[in-house]
């Protein structure tokens, strides 16, 4: 597993998160807290041979 994305916004690491299951590359998420009110950073995982897919996704994402 490789890091592809962190933010210190639980919200944004979930958008990332769905946006990467919907290209089908499938994420593991760490770092947020459980409860209604989830806190703290969040750090999205991804396979390593999905690495450089994923990363042009958040890219294309981010670039609009």
């Amino acid at each position: 597993m490789v890091l592809v994305f962190s933010t210190a916004s639980i919200p944004e690491g979930l958008l990332v998160k769905g946006l990467l299951e919907s290209e089908d590359i499938p994420v593991t998420i760490k770092g947020e807290s459980e409860g209604p009110y989830r806190m703290g950073p969040a750090y999205l995982w991804v396979p390593k041979d999905l690495e450089t897919r994923a990363r042009r996704v958040i890219e294309d994402a981010r670039s609009g």
